[in-house]
Parts: structure tokens; sequence; C-alpha cells
């Protein structure tokens, strides 16, 4: 019913339509790669409430209504090379502290599932600490070269969330 798609290397002229479903998307503008998307099922009553970049971490935020209340659906991505925004999530929890985050974050944390530690994964383990998110995947592989793996795309929501 909700489909997050990350680095969707659309621009703002290209043209993308899933049948059946509302998009939402923050397309990069001044570079290649990056951009998020979120595609909602047409049943499924929403409306988009931020499209932005804040230092450099790209989201789409959504909110849709259930029948126990609104729930805020992001989806963000954090190019290798730049800093988790505390900023981006501080703003995300204000718009609705019922929030679901999905995302290609770039950070790798043995805490959380990973084979090793990044600078990131530190950086999300200080904001899974320091906030009401939460990791709720279930620590699989998501990036896969050359005999190589790591878990760099998180599921994150605040507790305790509702579920449609």
């Amino acid at each position: 019913d909700i489909i997050s798609i990350n680095e969707t290397n659309l621009h703002e002229k290209t043209q993308f339509q899933l049948p059946g479903f509302n998009i939402f998307r923050f397309d990069r503008s001044d570079k290649k790669g990056g951009g998020v998307l979120l595609a909602i099922r047409k049943e499924i009553s929403c409306y988009e409430v931020f499209s932005q970049n804040i230092d450099n971490n790209e989201c789409v935020a959504v909110q849709i209504s259930t029948q126990s209340g609104t729930l805020l659906i992001c989806s963000i991505y954090i190019p290798p090379q730049i800093k988790i925004s505390s900023r981006l999530f501080d703003q995300l929890l204000n718009m609705n502290n019922n929030c679901l985050i999905m995302g290609d974050l770039n950070a790798a944390s043995t805490l959380l599932g990973s084979r090793k530690t990044n600078s990131k994964g530190i950086q999300l383990q200080e904001l899974l600490n320091n906030t009401a998110f939460s990791c709720i995947d279930d620590n699989i592989t998501t990036y896969e070269r050359n005999n190589y793996e790591e878990k760099l795309d998180w599921i994150l929501a605040t507790r305790p969330i509702i579920f449609c």
C-alpha cells in the first residue's frame, strides 16, 4: 500500500506514474543522483506536508489518516559523505509525533545489525538514544557488492506507532 524509493534519479520534468498510487517526491535539482519518492495507494487518505532538503538530507513526508489517528510517513535519503541532520528529525517529530521513516541513511552500526560501524552509524545510534525514534526493521542486509554486504537502509518509528 505504501512504497518508499530512494535515489530515484528523477528530475522536475521527469514524469513518473504508478497506476493506483498517488506519487509524492522530492527531486534533486542541482546535480545527478539522489531524490526520494513515496507512492501511496489512492484509497488511503493522505496529503504531502514536507518536501525539502535540510542539511543535504533529502526528504518527502506525507500525512495519512487512519481509524486510529494520523501518521506521518517519510522517505529520506542521506548521501554517503553527509551527516544525519538532527534538525530534520526534530522538524518531522514537531509535525507529528506518530512518525514512520523509511530510508537510505548510509548508516552502519553493529548495534543495529550491520557488520561494521561507520560515523553515520554512531550518529544514528545517538539519534535513537536521544529521540522517540526506534529501529523497527529486521536487520537484513540491504546492500551487496563484490562479496561485501551491509545494512544501510532503515525503518524507524516513534513509540508507540499506529499501523493502518
